[in-house]
């Protein structure tokens, strides 16, 4: 389910956002699948950029991204396939 105000998905069958109390909508299956290749491509892009640029600080902070938005590109992955 989608909490459009807070523009992100909720886990589990609730029907209102617990963030914000806006009733949640389920979104089609390919608009979840089109944010979910983004998410993906946007990984492999900071993989390469991070190959690309060595500053340790910069790249302590692009993994600690890279684990969270791998959090929630599974996240995804698991509402997609239910």
């Amino acid at each position: 389910m989608y909490c459009e105000p807070c523009r992100v998905e909720r886990l589990g069958t609730a029907r209102f956002c617990v963030i914000c109390g806006s009733k949640l909508i389920e979104r089609p299956r390919e608009e979840v699948e089109a944010d979910l290749a983004r998410v993906r491509w946007l990984l492999e892009e900071l993989v390469e950029w991070a190959a690309t640029h060595r500053d340790a600080e910069a790249a302590r902070l692009l993994a600690t991204l890279q684990d969270r938005e791998k959090s929630l590109a599974d996240q995804i992955s698991r509402v997609v396939a239910d």
